[in-house]
């Protein structure tokens, strides 16, 4: 608003150069819902910032001010008088960028001239430009003195409110414009701008219509775009933005604002070429550039995001955003610690910040460093108590540390604080089940049943209980019910598994295997390649003598799909005086040897430097986690390839291994029924068969070699009695007690609703006959090329 009739002032345009410097030294930056000085001050504001003029498109402009420009026709008590050559100099040389001459120019003209109402009015322009609000704001109230009924001025006066944020100042002065002459198209779009910031839409709608019936207007567009985006309507948006960047295509807070409607519509190609368009408009506006970014780590791109997030960072009002976003491409790429870093160092800059704070929490809890996440968010609600994100996020941590109780009683919080949140009636169903509080998690899924009845996650507690009750034929009913109506991807499955649970307990066999494959079908499979035979060249590279063990040798536990080896590593995470490992079960690998190993490299000598490399890859994220070197470290390694053999022989000698067994057969069967770790499902049962062959032959080779030393286990006699059947397994790791059940082993010894989460040894032998070939192919009579 304020830069159209800037335009027809100075008529044309200001160089881009001098655009930068004016919003260097101008006011204030919008970025969606907060306001940021250039100083690094912030505060939240109603609104997105308005557009940017039809008149010029140069890019800063748009940040600095968010008053939209567009269609005010040319007025002739605008133009500037000939015979006045100085002031008309003056003029001229603001025009062109030549800001500190034709401030002089000005000022000497009113020193003489005194009560020169274009003077005054021209001056006080150049003084808002320039950022000084306030005597730019009395220059032009002294020239309305003087001229009353200048529209012109008026509607400037307008532009100083809008740009010192007062919305309602702003309001009265382009309606005093207005009732002068009510065609201004542009004032009404100011006055529409105006109102969106007051929050009266439906009023600023009217008036962006207005302005439409009046001129083509693109600020009008955009304005009605802006609403249309707040109602999250993505094809209204895209009409008005999209007809208002045809209008002015040089616009880039219009360019923006199309990204944003692509972004709600759910094509994000077509909004990253609109924020790419805002960008190269104007390189300085930054609320597309945060947006692009956030595009491109959101859909897998983390490092093209990263130069983004590394120029907001390096701005002093978007720093602390840019700083978030830098954590966050860490966070994309696996690297937790460098996220750890990047979060705290955001949380510093901009305290108090949820969106800050769960991410943070978080990443602690993924590197074993709970504590520190449960002071993170303590510390959080010590000053925001009644942050219900926060205080949701503690209490899953909570939950998934073992402490249960403690996330019953967070979400208990939030559901006395809200007794609608059916997410929090949900959390207390499933965590009442996980505590064995059966009663109490029966009344809280019918709660939410009776609030929506479709609701899955309430509907499966009471199929579990139908389940734990031996009540097959209800549980069915409701499971046959359930699978009748449309369902989530993981609702279907989840369907599907308890079916074949109760085709199981009827002794329907062939039924249950159909059931578990289904639900099965299509999961992903992201199994790690293994040769049908270990290479010879292995055995000759592992035939060279021993070295002396390395100190800090770690123990490998290792195991098969179905082995059970998940829940023996939960055992041992139970006993005090061990540290176990379970991080390389998830999506985040540690930067090492065993996520990426160099199998070539290893059957050959490896220098000292070498050695010493692969060992510090190998304890550094031990140190930053803070295990000493002095600590006896299980480390669970789910994938396994025989060639591994070569690199504990020549680079971490003194490593042992633990083997856990189990009937290949059981093995198969459990996998099928009761999948393994995300990501690695057992979809293609044939597939998986040949696959566990070669798993077990990976895991057998070099029984017989004297390092690394190994114990083989048999999963089932420990986890029927960790203390008897678990005792070879306490001395080959030094403890000097027995092996003693807790709360992780628990845990991971059942399904939700007390269910098993595996059957019994042997079990495979009801399905002999149904999957004949898969279990002969596992046990051995592995053919695949």
């Amino acid at each position: 608003m304020a830069e159209a009739v800037d335009d027809l002032m100075l008529g044309g345009r200001f160089d881009d150069q001098q655009r930068r410097m004016r919003a260097q030294q101008c006011g204030k930056i919008l970025v969606e819902t907060h306001e940021l000085d250039v100083d690094g001050r912030s505060g939240s504001v109603e609104r997105d910032a308005g557009f940017g003029t039809a008149a010029r498109a140069e890019a800063d402009r748009t940040a600095r001010h968010p008053v939209p420009g567009g269609a005010l026709r040319h007025n002739r008590r605008l133009c500037v008088p000939d015979s006045e050559f100085m002031l008309k100099q003056s003029i001229e040389l603001h025009r062109t960028g030549r800001y500190a001459e034709a401030d002089e120019g000005y000022r000497v003209w009113l020193a003489e001239h005194p009560n020169d109402i274009e003077a005054l009015y021209m001056y006080g322009i150049l003084r808002r430009e320039l950022g000084a609000y306030d005597e730019g704001e009395a220059l032009m109230l002294r020239a309305h003195e003087l001229a009353p009924d200048r529209i012109d001025i008026i509607v400037g006066l307008g532009n100083v409110c809008f740009e010192k944020r007062d919305f309602a100042g702003a309001c009265r002065r382009y309606e005093h414009a207005l009732s002068f002459d009510p065609n201004q198209a542009i004032v009404h779009a100011g006055l529409g701008q105006a109102l969106l910031m007051l929050g009266e839409t439906s009023r600023a709608e009217q008036h962006f219509h207005m302005a439409l019936r009046l001129a083509e207007s693109p600020a009008a567009h955009a304005g009605l775009g802006s609403i249309a985006l707040e109602r999250r309507d993505a094809e209204t948006a895209l009409k008005q933005l999209t007809r208002a960047a045809e209008i002015a295509p040089g616009d880039p807070q219009i360019q923006f604002l199309l990204g944003r409607a692509f972004t709600l519509r759910g094509t994000p190609a077509f909004a990253e070429q609109a924020y790419g368009n805002a960008l190269r408009l104007n390189s300085n506006l930054h609320p597309a550039r945060h947006m692009l970014a956030q595009l491109l780590l959101e859909g897998g791109r983390p490092d093209e995001a990263e130069p983004h997030f590394r120029t907001l960072a390096e701005h002093p009002s978007f720093g602390p955003i840019g700083v978030l976003g830098l954590a966050d491409v860490a966070r994309a790429r696996g690297d937790l610690n460098a996220a750890v870093e990047g979060y705290r160092a955001a949380l510093a800059a901009s305290p108090g910040q949820a969106q800050i704070v769960v991410p943070l929490a978080w990443c602690l809890t993924e590197l074993g460093r709970r504590d520190e996440a449960m002071a993170a968010y303590d510390q959080f609600l010590q000053h925001h108590p009644n942050d219900r994100t926060v205080r949701a996020a503690r209490a899953e941590v909570n939950a998934a540390i073992g402490r249960p109780a403690e996330a019953i009683t967070e979400w208990t919080v939030l559901a006395e604080q809200d007794p609608d949140d059916l997410q929090a009636q949900i959390r207390l169903a499933q965590l009442h089940e996980r505590q064995g509080e059966y009663p109490a998690a029966l009344a809280a899924a019918e709660r939410v049943i009776a609030l929506k009845p479709d609701e899955p996650g309430a509907i499966l507690v009471r199929i579990r209980a139908r389940l734990r009750d031996g009540d097959d034929a209800g549980a069915r009913e409701l499971l046959e019910d359930w699978n009748s109506r449309p369902l989530s991807e993981g609702s279907r499955r989840q369907c599907l598994n308890y079916l074949g649970q109760v085709h199981d307990h009827a002794g329907d066999y062939a039924q249950a295997a159909r059931a578990f494959a289904q639900a099965q079908h299509g999961a992903p499979s992201a199994l790690h390649p293994l040769s049908r035979t270990v290479p010879a060249e292995l055995d000759a590279a592992l035939a060279a003598p021993a070295k002396p063990a390395w100190a800090e040798a770690p123990v490998l536990l290792l195991g098969s799909p179905g082995s059970g080896v998940e829940r023996i590593a939960a055992l041992l995470a139970d006993q005090p005086d061990l540290v176990v490992l379970r991080d390389r079960s998830g999506r985040w690998q540690r930067d090492d040897d065993f996520a990426s190993p160099q199998f070539e490299a290893y059957r050959g000598e490896l220098d000292e430097a070498t050695i010493d490399a692969i060992r510090t890859r190998y304890v550094a994220p031990l140190r930053r986690a803070g295990i000493a070197a002095d600590t006896t470290v299980v480390d669970w390694l789910p994938r396994w390839d025989a060639r591994l053999l070569a690199l504990l022989r020549r680079a971490m000698p003194g490593t042992r291994l633990i083997v856990v067994e189990r009937d290949p057969r059981d093995a198969l069967l459990n996998w099928l029924a009761f999948g393994w770790l995300p990501g690695i499902g057992c979809s293609d049962v044939a597939a998986a068969a040949r696959w566990l062959a070669r798993a077990q032959r990976h895991l057998h080779h070099g029984a017989g070699l004297d390092d690394p030393r190994r114990l083989h286990v048999d999963a089932d006699a420990v986890l029927a009695d960790p203390a008897t059947g678990g005792a070879g397994l306490a001395a080959f790791l030094g403890l000097g007690g027995l092996l003693r059940r807790g709360p992780e082993f628990v845990q991971a010894d059942q399904w939700p609703g007390g269910l098993p989460s595996r059957f019994p040894a042997g079990h495979w032998r009801h399905y002999a006959g149904v999957l004949a070939e898969p279990f002969a192919q596992a046990a051995g009579g592995d053919t695949a090329a």
